[in-house]
């Protein structure tokens, strides 16, 4: 067998990414859609870029990830979603959102705003998001001056 490796020590590079990807309902933090029961896939990807044409779903394997494992019990995760890959676009968005939205402090949330702005991304929804996220920052940095102010 031959891989590849990289570094004076020589470690392997794997060929390929296995990936188990177990969805469960949505929880308050997250407001992502319910899915009906506990939905499961398994992939196994290439370690290299994947070709636009390829479809995530073409990945996906049969498995028996454990023999207690009750499959009945579980959900296809691609009849539920369609185990769609997203487009660079799509993903930096997805990605600038949910960093706007956990945002710490104005620097954390500026640093995603620039990123945003870079990428070509901002959208009214998005500007919405930033305003109010800034509004709730405020807030939190009042509240812990004055919880540090003499007689706070």
């Amino acid at each position: 067998m031959k891989y590849e490796v990289i570094g004076t020590n020589e470690v392997a590079v794997p060929s390929h990414l296995f990936k188990v990807v177990l969805g469960t309902k949505a929880n308050d933090q997250t407001k992502t859609a319910n899915v009906p029961a506990p939905v499961l896939a398994a992939f196994i990807v290439p370690n290299k870029p994947i070709p636009r044409e390829k479809a995530l779903i073409d990945y996906r394997l049969g498995y028996r990830l454990h023999p207690y494992l009750d499959r009945t019990s579980l959900g296809d995760l691609c009849e539920f979603d369609g185990c769609q890959m997203m487009d660079y676009r799509k993903f930096q968005t997805f990605y600038i959102e949910r960093g706007m939205k956990g945002a710490r402090n104005q620097n954390e949330l500026d640093r995603y705003w620039r990123r945003a702005k870079k990428l070509d991304l901002v959208t009214p929804s998005l500007e919405e998001l930033k305003a109010s996220k800034e509004l709730e920052i405020d807030a939190s940095e009042r509240k812990k001056e004055s919880a540090a102010a003499p007689g706070g």
